[in-house]
């Protein structure tokens, strides 16, 4: 049917796949009728003010008709649901259900924008805001308003991203008048505004909406962004927000002014470590970076600003390079997976955006600008700016999934850039035999590229295509029951290459058919298809022959999950491939594989659980493609083996069948399902075969059997595709060239799917089996019903076939029809639906029906469940039954889901997202159309329940609560399906459920508990916490059910109240319906009739009332329960949280439940009192009164004219809101009435609103002092209990109870309630409490004065509306009581002391608060902290409060307490928090005045780290506390002049605080953001610190530099120059550290791209690396040596800085600079060193890819190159003589690895070899060296070798801690360890120790422990080390990282002693070695071979496996000087 010319007034047509069903032709009319019923019965359901059920229901059904039949409806109609949905969704109070249910539908209606255009559709936007204020910032929030489920908050924001472009041109001013006043950037009110901004603001392109839209605020929001380093939270909001403004109005905004910033800013916040480790900032370590804006729309803000000239893909390529490093495998972290997400975000979000400039239909939307859209030259750069990082991140240990999507994007935009490198990269890999991970990680990334390398990627790499069968044949061997991973990914890409690939050989078609020499090449090399479809099967064969279930040990009791594991993973991937590799097959391919298919499964017999079933999923798959040929081979063979077997009647009676039968069985099972009509003629064979098959015994058997017969039933009855070829036209049509149609996308007109639709000779045939099979087992069961015996075996035999055969033919066994049942709520509208047409005519049996089954099975189970309750399998097998017969109606929901997700998966692999979804290839496409059929046929929700529905429920329920576990989980989750599919069901379930949960005797354990399980299903809650009536019956049943104190029993209460109280949503008492929908819904279909509205009203009136009394019902119910009856505590407290929730904000609560809620703080019970906290506070909360508040004049109180531009900041009009001077302070009572109090600190800070409030004065505000009669019933009830003495005394002696010793805090909750009753009853219990507060406030003891504490703050804070009398009384009360407590305040109150303050000045006239600002302000340090939290709460507004504690705080700063220090460095930070530049200060302290001041008291730098200043010391840690507090560079250029007029101080050695306060406020500064402005001034002052005699401050400057350049990369780029030419001057630094720091700084800015101009770096290093020496004279001194020397080693460093700076690649540059370096490996130290470090550690880092790398090398480079790594070669053969020659005298004992270690020495020319007194070591390892030792026999008696050590480190693990010194020694003895000679051996029982211990002795050294050495400070010690020093490091490297511990061996051995020199020593051996370690997860083995092979160009080499996993570590990643030494270790330790 052509459905393309009709119905053209549309939106939409029917959804594409609905046009390719078989039953296409009536889905025109059905939609049209569906479409009309929903409209017709939604209107009226709202015009007669019905919201539920009727409304609810009937937009339910217009969201499953969307999903069905898509927005197939006229515009007019669309138009009038948006204005309908939008009416009910903004309706004020609706509950949180319906606001869930609704947002989500309108986002569903407008989410294809593109049909409503702002001509069609505008909304207003406040409506919106009024839901969103609710839900975020609403007043009511404390009382339950604003308790939305998270769902119901995502639904709003989804649906408000969509209704936004629909906002009226003039909404942008309207909300930058109501949320810039909110803009304060010190201020919370700031997330509020920014949250509204960024979720409303319309960033609609200019050409719609002109200057109305983001001119009017981006220049004001974007400096606000990049010019304050904003909270992460915000920045999140607003990143957002311009992602979405530069998507929408590409080419419109000018970006280049803030590029630097934005990309510096995306840098930052991936937090790579960068710098020492001890300058790193916190916030890099941290692993919680969820605060962080999201990678993604950083991502997509970089898209935006691509193309039309912009320099954002030059900052991209410099951002990538800088990152690319972080990508390696070898450089995992924290910032990994924020890494990928953004590398993945890119390349999506630039294919979304090439197909919005290319591929998109014309919309309303204007196009993107043409001079703006991306060219052919922008795609090239930015895929070749990604490339190289994809390429790393294949192989990352984390996951490939990434780099898998990421190469699929850009293989569809650039397939010759990508392709090329990835198949080079998987041919490699696939060539490795010991890198399992590389090789899966490549299939993965081949699988997403599959489409493109077929078609040729779309013409631009169509030689791609000759290598996909040299991949395949590589990719065959992969499927290896030895490795089920690479198995799975190899599948996957057999799959996924066949569900494009024709398998058809044209070699046949050269010479016949005209085609270019690539085609015929192409077409030649088809003819290996075949041969790769039979390798295939071999391979699938040779797989099943060899895998075998892994039997379960008593050690493993999961060991039975794991044959599970391999079968649920490999099965259906074999299946699916195998079926789609044969859909692709021409018919004589298919008859070859037929044949070898079943000649292996025949001439085979295979166990049931693992290879049976592979094999069987095979031939299934064979069958359901070939049809009846293999029908006819399976069957007749299958059949006959299983006749003949069972000839042997001891078959029958038999549990264990013989294999061969079972096998045959299993076959059977699997090859008749099919899914055409072939099977038909072989049924009568089936039946014939399995009816005798029925009589078996064996379990396993009969569930096989029940698998024929349910496949059989499904094949004849199903709908389904026949085939899924990729080409309609099939695969043997002469003359057709198949190579062209490789990856061809369908043609969605041409598509023709053959389905499969039941005949009738397959319904009669189904009928027949029925028959046959399920009337005698109904029949018998039947019979036992009426009394007759029946074994269990042989009843859950019957069951188990009635279950088979009635899944098979659940689509020909139709739902039945009825009326809801009698009970269901009542509607005015009908709730009555049809199910979607599944078929062109109804398929069903004549003699069965579901209904009758159904009462068949109800009357089963009753009798079950009445006698034989025990039988577990039966009642099993009763369940699935039930279940089936309930939602199963050929396919359930829970296989929907499953196949949406599989279908998403493999579209993600096949789809384009650059063209349309129409582009799918055609087995895709077929794929879809069938899920959709199956979702018409599963799409029930929300069902007519009818009496038989209803009983079979109850029946499931039932179940629910047997007493086996098994049992009732299995019918709990049977129940939760079913009670979310039929309507109003839960209802009819909750009271039989409710009547178990009593004390009964004849209710037992089980049962008691399975009905709280029910109770906690999510249908069930929904329900009895959305209806009073179910409310009230469910937890009055729970509170007097009081069943069993068993342990279980309480645990399940407990979540039955926890689920309650996370899961209520404050549904409505009231529903109002707004006149506004009302005529929204009469414009849908026509008004109602006026007495139809009447009959509405009254109708709704009526509900509120009764909902309003069943409130009251419940909560008086609940109260007397509690009150009347003893409950146990449990219960009074589930009680009393059930009444908490209830507390509403628009209903008053009932005075019986006030009384009792108020009584409950002084209830005994602690948790009890706890939460009548919480609840008396919503209780004073709902019982607020609104007070008056009135418009100030702005102007008036201003004295000035109002700025009419956006000024943020202190200005003339806002001064009047600070305190400047005392005369603003009103202090009589007439100033006081009339004086403006503004309490929020944000107003008028950014901006003033457009009417400004006030409250009133007294005089117009509620009546303060009342009496009982003025209060209501609830404010009675309180004022009753809190007037009684007893009650305030026992009250207050609760909150003085300690809880927790130590731990408890202060609560602001009961602050809060104290604050609430005295706002409401003014000062009426003070008189009461005052004794208590004087008395609690002297008291020492830290829980009293908590009290105190919490008592003071409520008062103060409650105080706000009263009169000046009242406030008066209350200050001369307190003010003395405040100063007292000052004096007393301890140490573990002071922080509820802080606590308290802030509370009270938050939200505060500083002027209503001056008296207290007064009492802080007295000149005592103790009060600094309260103090400081007092000023925070006030932000802008106390000046001359900050001023005057600025002065006080002066005199403090060299205080000699640290404490004091601390507190004072603090509130600097709080005073000049204000001091930003985005704002004006003019009022408050500023940072510049105060650093004059400062820097004023310091001395000259080369006075500052003089000992005789030991007051300016004290300065200055004090000003480097403030530096680290402040973490902001925003201060200016003279905040780090601060730091670097103080680095002189790191040459301070004898003051233990200075370093790291030096180091923190270096790593704070360093990592914090540098604005524009300030670099030069910043590169200059690092110019004077290098000039700097000292060279620790050289140092510090470079570290400094290292971080700061990094961390704002782009920002610094104008300086590159200046900060190059300062690296170069460091590096002819004297200071051998200083020229090392400098050129590795060099190294990481050119490779990071900061540093560009390379061919003059390196032209000017060679030079200066050429710079002659004169030769060394015996005893003479030369003038000038050192100087030459010095020039000439910074050429070196700048060399090996250039080397260093390609890790993992080789530029052309690179191989020129090593060649240069190798000329000086025999230049004098410390040249030497320079060369042999860069030189060991690029070969560590290009190892992996060095077949790769070698070919940007010459012959000469290469030679040179081998020259300069000879030494680690040498080492390594070396080694491996050291270790499998073990019978040489040297390695008699441990002592042997030392002497190994010292041949290192002597090999490498240890500096310590010149001592005056040589090693002994040194000795011997010459004379090894020179003899080279090796005679195997010569001293056979020998003991201490290998297989001895490893007895002794065995023995020594095993004994751990009961092993005695004694013992230790004697072990010794015994295995002849003669080197070890310490009887303490055994410290910490620990073989690594031993070997610690061992390294010590052989050196000379014996201790006890090795804290011991600490004590050694000898001569002769020193001297020992000298000879031994670089062989410890390495023996400590080798043993800390063999036991997996990330420690650095320099540090370990720094323990060894104290001399200084020594921890120099070891620093530099640490930067010599590069050590860098990595510990993977994930391991499985661990193999070592040191013996030396020969490489490709002969070279010999180690045998290093490159990945050690487990808790080892990579080898590839150690130096090789320690390697062989590290594995040496590592072989011993893994054989323990």
């Amino acid at each position: 049917m052509d459905f393309s010319d009709q119905h053209r007034s549309y939106q939409k047509q029917l959804l594409l796949y609905n046009r390719h069903l078989p039953y296409a032709e009536l889905l025109e009319d059905e939609s049209r009728s569906l479409f009309e019923d929903i409209k017709q019965n939604l209107s009226i359901a709202v015009q007669k003010k019905e919201l539920w059920p009727g409304a609810l229901y009937w937009t339910n059904r217009l969201t499953s008709y969307i999903r069905v039949c898509g927005l197939h409806f006229p515009k007019e109609d669309h138009i009038k649901l948006v204005h309908l949905v939008y009416k009910l969704v903004t309706i004020p109070d609706l509950e949180p259900p319906l606001i869930r249910t609704w947002s989500t539908l309108l986002g569903t209606l407008l989410k294809k924008w593109r049909l409503l255009s702002r001509d069609d559709l505008i909304l207003p936007w406040r409506p919106l805001y009024t839901l969103v204020k609710d839900m975020y910032h609403s007043e009511h929030k404390q009382i339950k308003k604003g308790i939305y489920l998270k769902e119901t908050v995502q639904a709003v924001k989804g649906m408000l991203s969509h209704v936004r472009n629909y906002f009226a041109v003039e909404s942008t001013q309207e909300m930058l008048d109501e949320w810039r006043p909110l803009l304060c950037p010190f201020d919370l009110a700031m997330v509020e505004g920014l949250t509204y901004l960024h979720q409303f603001l319309p960033t609609l392109p200019a050409q719609l909406i002109g200057d109305h839209g983001h001119r009017l605020w981006f220049d004001e929001l974007i400096k606000l962004w990049l010019g304050w380093q904003i909270n992460p939270a915000l920045e999140d909001m607003l990143i957002n927000l311009f992602a979405r403004l530069a998507r929408h109005n590409i080419g419109c905004i000018d970006w280049t002014p803030y590029m630097n910033q934005i990309f510096s800013r995306i840098l930052r916040s991936f937090h790579i470590p960068v710098g020492p480790k001890e300058l790193m900032s916190e916030h890099n370590h941290s692993a919680d970076k969820e605060k962080d804006f999201s990678a993604s729309q950083a991502a997509l803000l970089i898209v935006s600003l691509l193309g039309g000239g912009s320099p954002a893909q030059q900052c991209l390529d410099e951002l990538m390079l800088a990152l690319e490093s972080c990508y390696h495998p070898s450089n995992l972290g924290h910032h990994t997976k924020r890494l990928l997400d953004f590398m993945a975000g890119l390349a999506v979000q630039f294919i979304l955006r090439l197909k919005r400039e290319r591929y998109s239909k014309p919309s309303w939307l204007p196009e993107v600008p043409s001079h703006a859209k991306l060219n052919e030259s922008d795609i090239d750069c930015f895929v070749k700016c990604l490339l190289p990082t994809v390429q790393l991140a294949m192989f990352n240990k984390m996951t490939a999934l990434y780099a898998a999507s990421t190469f699929h994007n850009l293989a569809l935009i650039r397939s010759d850039l990508v392709l090329p490198r990835l198949l080079e990269s998987t041919f490699r890999g696939l060539g490795t035999v010991n890198e399992p991970h590389q090789v899966t990680a490549s299939l993965q990334c081949v699988a997403g590229v599959c489409r493109s390398l077929l078609n040729g990627g779309n013409g631009r790499y169509t030689e791609g295509r000759k290598h996909v069968f040299s991949l395949l044949t590589m990719i065959l061997p992969g499927i290896d029951c030895n490795d089920h991973f690479k198995t799975l990914f190899s599948l996957i890409v057999m799959k996924t290459v066949a569900e494009m690939l024709p398998m058809v050989d044209c070699s046949s078609s050269v010479g016949t058919i005209e085609m270019t020499e690539e085609e015929k090449e192409l077409c030649l090399s088809t003819g290996q298809l075949e041969d790769l479809v039979l390798q295939y099967f071999d391979r699938c064969f040779a797989l099943i022959e060899n895998i075998a279930m892994e039997p379960t040990t008593a050690m493993d009791r999961t060991g039975a999950l794991k044959s599970d594991k391999l079968e649920n993973l490999l099965c259906p991937v074999v299946s699916f491939t195998t079926r789609m590799l044969l859909q692709q097959c021409p018919a004589k391919l298919n008859e070859v594989i037929l044949e070898k298919v079943f000649q292996f499964a025949t001439s085979h017999v295979f166990e049931s659980q693992v290879s049976g079933k592979l094999c069987a999923e095979i031939c299934g798959s064979v069958t359901k493609t070939i049809g009846g040929p293999a029908l006819k081979l399976f069957i007749h063979h299958c059949t006959q083996v299983i006749e003949h077997s069972l000839e042997d009647p001891d078959q029958v009676v038999s549990e264990h069948l013989d294999k061969e039968l079972v096998w045959n069985i299993q076959l059977l099972s699997q090859v008749v399902l099919v899914t055409d009509d072939s099977l038909v003629p072989y049924v009568q064979d089936c039946i014939t075969c399995l009816k005798r098959c029925t009589k078996l015994k064996s379990r396993n058997a009969i569930s096989d059997i029940g698998k024929a017969l349910s496949n059989i039933l499904q094949s004849l009855t199903s709908t389904n595709p026949k085939e899924y070829r990729c080409l309609q036209i099939g695969y043997n049509v002469p003359q057709h060239l198949y190579i062209r149609d490789w990856a061809l996308p369908a043609d969605t007109k041409e598509l023709k799917i053959n389905w499969h639709v039941p005949s009738h000779e397959e319904l009669q045939a189904a009928e027949r089996v029925m028959s046959e099979f399920l009337q005698p087992q109904l029949d018998s069961l039947e019979e036992f019903m009426r009394g007759k015996s029946m074994s269990r075996d042989d009843l859950h035999q019957s069951l188990e076939i009635v279950h088979s055969v009635v899944t098979g033919a659940t689509a020909a066994l139709p739902p039945w029809k009825g009326k809801q049942v009698e009970g269901s709520p009542s509607s005015l509208v009908r709730m009555e639906r049809e199910n979607y047409i599944t078929s062109l005519q109804e398929i069903k049996f004549n003699n069965f029906s579901r209904k009758a089954l159904a009462e068949t099975a109800h009357r089963l189970t009753e009798y079950v469940l009445q006698h034989h309750e025990d039988d577990t399998k039966s009642m099993l097998c009763l369940i699935k039954l039930l279940s089936t017969l309930m939602l199963n109606f050929s396919v359930s929901g829970s296989d929907i889901e499953e196949k949406k997700q599989s279908y998403r998966i493999t579209k993600e692999g096949l789809g384009d997202k650059l063209r349309r979804k129409e582009h799918l290839v055609r087995s895709l496409f077929i794929q879809r159309a069938f899920l959709h059929h199956q979702l018409r046929v599963a799409e029930r929700s929300m069902s007519t329940l009818t009496d038989l529905h209803l009983i079979l429920i109850k029946d499931l329920a039932k179940l629910s609560i047997s007493a086996y576990t098994e049992v009732r989980v299995s019918a709990q989750d049977a129940l939760k399906n079913c009670l979310e599919t039929y309507l109003y069901s839960g209802r009819m379930v909750i009271p039989d459920i409710l009547s178990l949960l009593n004390n009964s005797t004849a209710i037992s354990h089980d049962q008691f508990k399975g009905a709280l399980h029910v109770l906690l299903l999510s249908p069930v809650v929904h329900v009895y916490l959305h209806n009073w009536a179910m409310m009230k019956q469910t937890f009055i049943t729970i509170l007097q059910a009081g069943h069993s104190e068993k342990p279980s029993i309480i645990n399940l209460l407990q979540e039955v109240l926890i689920a309650v109280v996370k899961k209520y949503e404050t549904f409505s008492i009231m529903f109002k319906v707004p006149d506004g929908c009302v005529q929204a819904a009469a414009m849908l279909t026509g008004p109602l009739s006026s007495e139809e509205l009447v009959d509405g009203d009254e109708r709704l009136q009526k509900n509120n009332a009764e909902a309003s009394q069943d409130y009251e019902d419940v909560v008086n119910s609940l109260s007397d329960l509690v009150t009347n009856e003893k409950l146990l505590w449990r219960c009074s407290q589930m009680a009393t949280q059930f009444l908490t929730i209830l507390v509403r904000h628009d209903y008053m609560f009932p005075v019986k439940g006030v009384r009792l809620l108020v009584r409950c703080l002084v209830h005994d019970t602690l948790n009890i009192r706890k939460i009548a906290y919480v609840a008396n506070l919503l209780l004073f909360q709902q019982m607020k009164r609104q007070h008056i508040k009135t418009p100030v004049d702005i102007r008036q109180q201003a004295g000035v004219e109002l700025p009419t531009a956006i000024l943020p900041g202190e200005r003339p009009d806002n001064e009047w809101l600070c305190i400047r001077d005392d005369s603003k302070i009103p202090r009589t009572a007439e100033q006081w009435k009339n004086f403006v109090f503004i309490d929020k600190t944000h107003w008028g800070y950014y901006c003033w609103p457009k009417t400004l409030y006030t409250y009133a004065p007294a005089s117009q505000q509620p009546k303060m002092q009342r009496n009982s009669e003025e209060m209501c019933e609830g404010e009675r009830a309180v004022m009753e209990a809190f007037s009684s003495q007893k009650f305030i005394d026992k009250m207050v002696e609760y909150l003085c109870f300690e809880e927790n010793k130590g731990k408890d805090r202060y609560k602001s909750d009961k602050a809060v309630l104290f604050k609430e009753l005295f706002r409401s009853f003014g000062n009426s219990f003070l008189p009461l409490l005052k004794p208590h507060l004087e008395r609690l406030a002297a008291d020492q003891q830290e829980s009293n004065q908590r009290c105190a504490v919490e008592i003071i703050a409520g008062l103060i804070a409650g105080s706000k509306h009263w009169s000046y009398e009242m406030q008066q009384d209350l200050q001369t009360f307190l003010t003395p009581l405040i100063r007292k407590v000052m004096e007393s305040v301890t140490p573990e109150t002071i922080d509820d002391w802080i606590a308290c303050f802030s509370d009270i000045s938050a939200d505060r006239d500083p002027r209503r608060l001056h008296w207290l600002f007064e009492i802080l302000t007295d000149t005592s340090t103790a009060r600094l902290q309260l103090l400081q939290a007092a000023l925070a709460q006030q932000e802008w507004r106390v000046p001359l409060l900050a001023h005057r504690v600025l002065e006080y705080i002066k005199g403090y700063l060299a205080h000699p307490f640290k404490s004091v220090r601390t507190q004072v460095a603090q509130l600097l930070a709080q005073l000049f928090y204000q001091d930003i530049p985005v704002v004006q200060n003019h009022y408050n302290p500023k940072r510049e005045d105060f650093l004059a001041y400062i820097m004023a008291l310091l001395p000259p730098l080369d006075q500052l780290a003089s000992p005789h200043h030991e007051e300016i010391l004290r300065i200055c840690k004090t000003i480097l506390i403030w530096l680290t507090c402040s973490s902001q560079l925003h201060g200016g250029s003279k905040l780090f002049g601060m730091l670097a007029t103080l680095l002189p101080l790191s040459t301070v050695e004898d003051d233990e605080e200075i370093g790291p306060l030096l180091k923190a406020a270096c790593a704070s500064l360093g990592h914090s953001e540098v604005l524009p402005a300030y670099v030069p001034v910043i590169v200059g002052a690092m110019k004077k610190l290098a000039e700097s005699s000292l060279w620790k401050v050289k140092v510090s400057t470079l570290q400094l530099l290292q971080i700061m350049v990094f961390e704002n990369l782009f920002v610094f780029h104008s300086q590159e120059a200046e900060i190059t030419e300062l690296l170069l001057l460091l590096m002819q630094d004297s200071q051998l550290e200083v020229r090392e720091l400098a050129a590795s700084t060099l190294s990481g800015l050119v490779h990071c791209g900061f540093v560009r101009n390379l061919p003059n770096l390196k032209a000017s290093f060679i030079k200066h690396s050429r710079i002659p020496l004169p030769k060394k004279l015996s005893g003479v001194q030369q003038i000038g040596m050192e100087a030459l020397l010095v020039k000439r080693h910074s050429g070196v460093l700048g060399l090996a800085a250039l080397i260093g700076a390609c890790p993992y690649t080789v530029p052309d540059w690179l191989p020129e600079v090593i060649a240069e370096m190798a000329m000086h490996q025999h230049d004098p130290a410390p040249l030497q060193a320079t060369v042999k470090k860069a030189m060991s550690d690029f070969r560590r880092t290009h190892h992996d890819s060095w077949s790769e790398h070698k070919q940007k090398f010459t012959d000469d480079q290469l030679s040179m190159l081998a020259d300069l790594l000879a030494e680690d070669i040498a080492w390594y053969q070396f080694v491996s003589k050291l270790k499998y020659n073990t019978n040489q005298q040297w390695c008699q004992s441990w002592f042997g690895i030392s002497l190994g270690l010292a041949v290192v020495q002597v090999k490498n020319g240890c500096p310590f070899q010149k001592k005056p007194k040589e090693a002994t070591l040194h000795m011997e390892a010459k004379h090894l060296l020179e003899t080279e030792r090796v005679d195997k026999h010569s001293n056979p008696d020998i003991v201490g070798d290998e297989r001895t050590l490893e007895k002794f480190l065995t023995q020594m693990a095993s004994i751990r801690s009961q092993q005695t010194a004694e013992k230790t020694y004697e072990m010794q003895t015994l295995y002849g360890l003669k080197a070890v000679d310490n009887p303490m051996l055994s410290i910490g029982f620990n073989p690594f120790i031993a070997l610690q211990h061992v390294v010590l002795n052989t050196i000379g050294l014996s201790c006890a422990t090795i804290e011991d050495l600490h004590r050694h400070d000898s001569s002769t010690t020193i001297e020992r080390f000298h000879c031994m020093e670089d062989s410890l490091v390495a023996v400590f490297k080798g043993i800390i990282v063999a036991e997996g511990r990330l420690v650095h061996a320099g540090d370990f051995v720094e323990l060894l002693c104290s001399e200084t020199k020594y921890a120099l020593f070891l620093t530099s051996c640490q930067l010599e070695t590069g050590e860098s370690f990595c510990v993977l997860q994930g391991y499985d083995e661990f193999v070592v071979n040191s013996e030396p092979v020969l490489n490709d160009d002969h070279e010999t080499k180690p045998r290093i496996p490159p990945c050690i996993t487990g808790t080892m570590f990579d080898l590839a990643l150690v130096p090789p000087t320690i390697q062989a030494v590290t594995s040496f270790a590592l072989s011993w330790q893994y054989s323990i």
